[in-house]
């Protein structure tokens, strides 16, 4: 998403990081249990915390059928650094994996500490799967 809208600019990524630290009070990294897994969180005046995630889903089953559809089954995903305890944060993210799947995998009752979701594709396929985004909320 983000490469699209600072497409063109070679250093995008490292840019916003940099604008993120500088706003920051608070700021970390956490590296995953998974190669190519990691978070990062800032946690700015007031309060507001920010966890951007890439999450590696081993081997997951999109066999499922379901209305001329495929789904997995319901799969967890944790941002690595929790949120205020009761609170629900904003959640976006995208998928990617050995082909592209649908977008439109929704989250189903984000929580403090993560949220659930379902992935759902054209056709059955069983495979690894990336979970890249955002989550925005009150801090800890």
């Amino acid at each position: 998403m983000l490469n699209e809208i600072f497409k063109g600019m070679d250093n995008a990524a490292e840019q916003i990081n940099e604008n993120f630290e500088q706003l920051a009070i608070e700021h970390g990294e956490i590296e995953g249990s998974s190669e190519g897994e990691l978070s990062s969180y800032y946690i700015l005046e007031g309060g507001l915390q920010i966890v951007l995630f890439k999450v590696r889903l081993a081997n997951i089953s999109i066999t499922t059928a379901v209305g001329g559809m495929y789904r997995s089954q319901q799969e967890n995903i944790y941002y690595r650094k929790n949120f205020k305890e009761g609170t629900k944060p904003s959640v976006t993210f995208e998928l990617s994996g050995q082909t592209m799947l649908f977008k439109g995998s929704s989250v189903s009752e984000p929580g403090y500490d993560g949220f659930a979701t379902y992935i759902l594709r054209p056709s059955s396929i069983t495979g690894d799967v990336f979970v890249t985004g955002i989550a925005i909320g009150e801090a800890e």
